[in-house]
């Protein structure tokens, strides 16, 4: 039996991705992604390495969302999980931002990957609420502070009726 046949299209990037990054979230982030993505378009192991456009196009898809989310990961190690060189990386992140941003269904697969690492990475859901995790930090201590003041007009309130 061809053992192509029997294998997921993501395994070959799931062995370089424990080949070359030690950090466990960062492993386990950037698999639930290039799984993700090869499932929801159905790329399958033969069509891997070639030139297919949905492939080229979700890889390049893959390859902007890990370099944005884990800035501290080499070009290399980013082409190494796709056995592509550090120049295409820098090719596919260009072709991103000039063509394939453009396109809706690439645009809600790129935010789609993007709430997958915020979620492994913080916990929360981006499309959910459609603000950064930064955004929902001041958000919080907004509400936080509306919270005080709130509970300062209750005891207010309270005291009067009281007394």
């Amino acid at each position: 039996m061809n053992i192509e046949l029997t294998q997921q299209p993501w395994t070959s990037a799931f062995v370089e991705i424990d080949k070359h990054i030690k950090e466990p979230s960062t492993k386990s982030c950037i698999k639930s992604i290039v799984k993700f993505a090869y499932r929801k378009h159905q790329i399958e192991v033969k069509d891997l390495y070639t030139r297919k456009r949905n492939v080229v196009d979700i890889n390049i898809i893959l390859v902007t969302i890990i370099s944005e989310q884990f800035r501290n990961l080499p070009l290399r190690v980013i082409g190494g999980i796709f056995k592509k060189h550090h120049a295409t990386v820098i090719h596919y992140k260009k072709n991103y931002e000039n063509v394939l941003c453009g396109i809706p269904a690439y645009l809600l697969l790129h935010r789609e990957l993007t709430d997958i690492c915020v979620y492994e990475k913080y916990g929360i859901l981006q499309s959910i609420t459609g603000k950064t995790p930064t955004e929902l930090k001041a958000e919080c201590l907004r509400l936080m502070s509306v919270n005080r003041e709130l509970e300062s007009k209750l005891t207010t309130i309270k005291e009067l009726v009281h007394a």
